[in-house]
């Protein structure tokens, strides 16, 4: 008779995501803004708004012009207040 191997409980488990730095999540914001599908998808024109309410109206709706305005760090803290990693 073989004994199966069950885990442990206090095992930990490995984690699926992989940290993003804050200059990999500007950069895949500024290709989703430099690609008119975002337009098209209101999850995504959400997702620039969230950035900054007020400067979104102000620059109508132009998700280039919002993060020209932004540093890689703010885009990341703000990520990190609105959970944009699991979007």
């Amino acid at each position: 008779m073989s004994q199966t191997e069950i885990p442990s409980a206090s095992a930990t488990p490995r984690s699926h995501f992989t940290e993003i730095t804050p200059q990999a999540l500007w950069d895949k914001c500024q290709a989703v803004a430099r690609n008119l599908w975002w337009s098209w998808h209101p999850e995504v024109v959400n997702l620039f708004r969230d950035l900054d309410p007020v400067r979104w109206r102000q620059l109508d709706h132009n998700p280039i012009a919002l993060l020209a305005e932004m540093t890689p760090d703010q885009v990341a803290e703000r990520a990190s207040e609105m959970v944009l990693y699991t979007r």
